[in-house]
């Protein structure tokens, strides 16, 4: 897929399955500028360690929502039912 080319991309159980860091990567390359992703994952309480972005200081960066796009933008020049 070209880069910057989707609004949205959602990845419903999918990130524990592939290499993790190489699909945000191109989900993250393929997103718009302002675009989002919806993710979806498992969550492992069994797991010695976890991964965090250490980056995220406080309980309203973690829950941050960016806004949502106009009334009609994801689907300008598109085919709405990809």
């Amino acid at each position: 897929m070209p880069d910057a080319s989707w609004d949205v991309v959602v990845a419903n159980h999918v990130l524990e399955h592939v290499d993790d860091r190489k699909a945000l990567s191109e989900i993250r390359r393929i997103l718009v500028p302002g675009g989002f992703a919806i993710l979806s994952f498992p969550l492992a309480l069994t797991f010695e360690r976890t991964y965090e972005n250490t980056a995220i200081t406080s309980r309203a960066e973690a829950l941050m929502v960016p806004p949502l796009p106009e009334r009609g933008a994801l689907t300008k020049g598109r085919d709405p039912y990809i």
